[in-house]
């Protein structure tokens, strides 16, 4: 959980309901370090009982804007992604040149930014959705951007010649990580 040590108040979803949580009576543990270095990472075992609040629709708009976050949240990763693969192949030299200047670089890097920018725009329409709802279901343009964000990071490890195994462990990893944060079936 991030920044369990400033909460003032913690709300669960669980299924179709809301829960008001005391984050006093959390037992949290501060993790050892975290991907974001930046962003305080805390372990709790279990949750303690908290009060149902919110009204009955309420978590269903919870659960689509948290899938719209983690929409947001890849489409800052796959942003991230494309600048480090432009450096590389700017950087990197091969028969005298940087392999950015080759066409097949181009067009990679030239790829991988047009689908990082096309799910900026899905997320973005997703994110106006959860504001004012025209009566879609904004979860699979947030769902998208993290699709995307697979694509991306498959092309840039393809750009720095990683072998198959690791493309596949990674995009299982990504895969996994985005069903297990996105999905409303919360185990």
């Amino acid at each position: 959980m991030e920044h369990a040590g400033s909460l003032h108040l913690l709300v669960v979803v669980d299924g179709t309901e809301l829960f008001a949580v005391d984050p006093r009576s959390l037992a949290a543990t501060a993790a050892r370090r975290s991907l974001d270095p930046l962003t305080p990472m805390w372990l709790v075992d279990r949750l303690p009982a908290g009060r149902p609040t919110g009204a009955p629709d309420a978590a269903a708009r919870w659960q689509l804007a948290e899938q719209v976050l983690v929409g947001a949240q890849a489409v800052g990763v796959a942003a991230a992604t494309v600048d480090l693969a432009v450096g590389y192949a700017t950087g990197r030299r091969q028969f005298g040149r940087p392999i950015g200047s080759f066409q097949a670089g181009k067009h990679l890097c030239a790829a991988m930014l047009v689908r990082a920018e096309t799910a900026r725009a899905a997320v973005h329409a997703a994110a106006g959705d959860v504001d004012q709802p025209a009566g879609g279901d904004p979860a699979p343009p947030g769902l998208w951007g993290s699709a995307m964000l697979i694509g991306l990071l498959v092309t840039m490890l393809n750009l720095l010649h990683m072998p198959q195994s690791v493309r596949l462990i990674v995009t299982g990893c990504v895969i996994i990580g985005v069903l297990a944060v996105a999905s409303p079936e919360k185990a």
